[in-house]
């Protein structure tokens, strides 16, 4: 069964990720997969996740793909081909 990020865990995480985002390659991909929400990894929009912010997504995804080190990024243990269509999917977002 797959699980998504909620509130709750946005809480959690989000200043960690902050905190170690601006040189971690693996960091500014999680981020941008919580601004994204559900949606990164192809379910639904979830109208109640608080978090969503496609604006912060792309900003994190962008960082993500600009940074030497992002092939060096665990990316959550997703495969290349997953990782592929996750950046697709933040790409895409309204």
């Amino acid at each position: 069964m797959r699980k998504f990020i909620n509130d709750a865990t946005a809480v959690d995480i989000l200043p960690l990720l902050h905190a170690v985002a601006p040189n971690d390659a693996n960091s500014q991909f999680i981020l941008a997969c919580v601004y994204a929400g559900q949606e990164a990894v192809g379910g639904p929009r979830n109208y109640m996740y608080s978090f969503r912010d496609p604006d912060k997504a792309k900003y994190w995804l962008n960082k993500f793909l600009a940074n030497p080190k992002r092939k060096d990024a665990h990316c959550w243990g997703y495969s290349q081909e997953d990782v592929n269509t996750i950046i697709a999917n933040i790409k895409n977002l309204k």
